[in-house]
């Protein structure tokens, strides 16, 4: 298993890993976790990270040491000082570890395992609230934020009044957000099991509108490919918490926006590309332009 990229040694296996066997580029995220406050956030911008990324839901698995993990409020503080002295991005799922799991383990235990079960027990404001709190960091200490993700229509509200007051910070949002809807989630299966979880029918075009006009920066797919046997479950907290999307990104996005809601073909190009490639400083891609 590579280790989490998040100091020097670890991105350079990550670097051997991979060498030899890409046939695209690819660029690396740096991780912010509690355990690397003391220069490895220094050691990943020198080995040429693009930006970073942390987790505020919990993730990671306790009985792997080293494995990624989600940061508490002073490393997310501490760790957003630091890179700001980098000039990177950091990249944040926000959601509410404390209360989704709480929400999650009672549900559990009331035998309520199904695919809505677990969307109940991670509602609208466990992802808005988090929100709040990354804005509110990034005031104090001028590190430039990106909301990975993102589900919901009142978490894009609040980046957008952020900024309308001047905080460095934009979000995305995933195909599987604009497509999927939790009311046909236990007809299809673990297979759409995500988090934050694909949202009621009547928040789609909600977000289908905030795509259009600009407050979601872009759409991407948060790949998260398994083997099957992780989603071969009738219980819904203990399959595999990720949607494989990647092959389908760009074919769902130009269906959905472009044919069935008039998206005009520079728009499409602008989120699907344009967008990130200029948000996360990634040369020579994006876009055909002279030089």
């Amino acid at each position: 298993q590579v280790p989490a990229t998040v100091d020097e040694e670890s991105i350079q296996e990550k670097f051997k890993a991979g060498k030899g066997k890409l046939s695209v580029d690819v660029a690396s995220y740096g991780g912010l976790v509690p355990f690397n406050l003391d220069g490895g956030i220094q050691e990943l911008d020198s080995n040429g990270v693009v930006a970073y990324k942390c987790f505020l839901a919990t993730c990671g698995d306790r009985s792997i040491e080293g494995d990624f993990m989600n940061v508490d409020d002073y490393s997310l503080y501490e760790g957003m000082k630091q890179i700001a002295k980098t000039g990177k991005i950091l990249s944040i799922h926000a959601e509410n570890a404390a209360i989704t799991d709480k929400l999650g383990e009672i549900a559990s235990k009331n035998g309520e395992t199904s695919l809505r079960a677990y969307v109940d027990s991670r509602p609208v404001f466990t992802e808005v609230e988090p929100i709040r709190k990354i804005i509110l960091f990034a005031k104090e200490t001028g590190c430039r934020v990106h909301i990975v993700h993102i589900a919901c229509e009142e978490g894009v509200d609040e980046i957008v009044k952020a900024q309308q007051e001047g905080v460095d910070i934009t979000c995305e949002t995933c195909t599987h957000y604009l497509y999927f809807y939790k009311e046909e989630l236990d007809n299809i299966g673990p297979v759409v099991k995500c988090s934050p979880p694909i949202r009621e029918q009547l928040r789609l075009e909600g977000m289908w509108n905030r795509v259009l006009n600009g407050d979601i920066s872009f759409v991407t797919s948060d790949h998260s490919p398994c083997t099957p046997d992780l989603k071969a479950t009738d219980n819904a907290f203990e399959a595999w918490g990720g949607i494989a999307g990647l092959q389908n990104n760009v074919d769902v996005l130009f269906d959905e926006g472009v044919q069935k809601r008039n998206m005009p073909l520079s728009k499409f190009a602008a989120i699907i590309a344009t967008n990130p490639a200029k948000r996360f400083n990634l040369a020579s891609k994006g876009s055909i332009a002279v030089g």
